[in-house]
């Protein structure tokens, strides 16, 4: 099961950023922050798991390797909306609601076209696992991808320029290397 770093790698990512959610919901139960970083793991833990799955099963079962790749989408495309809800929170910005609503809607359209064979099909085998092929709905998804993790470094970079003092300049360098 974790007989090369390409397998143990995953796992040990998803457990690390599991137990930090955790950690993270645990210390901030009603902070609206603490539960969009909650919100975050969870979906780096889909994706890593998920990872680590496919991995694991390789080219040995393609069925099953597709399925595990389309797991891992659940986490990856939540990831924009949850980044873009997490700066307005953190940067205090109330402009950008319709904005974010339109990002939560596209990633829930994605949700669905990610189970089809037009997001992903068939499957490339490399030596150190398999992945499958990315189909059309899966470039106009890396296209929504880039634009919604933009909005979140436009907002930070945006924070970070007009911060008042070294202190939120330094937290807001510390959010985008966290990111």
């Amino acid at each position: 099961m974790f007989s090369d770093i390409f397998t143990t790698l995953p796992f040990a990512c998803a457990v690390s950023v599991a137990l930090f959610g955790v950690f993270i919901l645990i210390k901030g139960k009603g902070s609206v922050m603490n539960q969009l970083l909650f919100g975050f793991c969870v979906s780096m833990f889909f994706w890593m798991f998920g990872t680590f799955m496919m991995f694991y099963h390789g080219a040995s079962d393609v069925e099953t390797a597709i399925f595990w790749d389309r797991f891992v989408y659940i986490g990856v495309i939540l990831m924009p909306p949850l980044m873009h809800h997490f700066s307005l929170f953190f940067s205090k910005i109330a402009g950008q609601k319709k904005i974010l609503a339109v990002n939560y809607s596209i990633a829930a359209l994605f949700l669905l076209f990610s189970r089809s064979p037009l997001f992903v099909d068939g499957l490339y085998v490399y030596s150190w696992g398999a992945h499958s092929k990315a189909q059309t709905l899966h470039h106009v998804f890396l296209l929504y991808f880039f634009i919604g993790t933009g909005l979140f470094f436009f907002n930070l970079f945006r924070l970070y320029s007009h911060a008042r003092t070294k202190k939120k300049a330094r937290q807001v360098v510390l959010v985008f290397v966290a990111f």
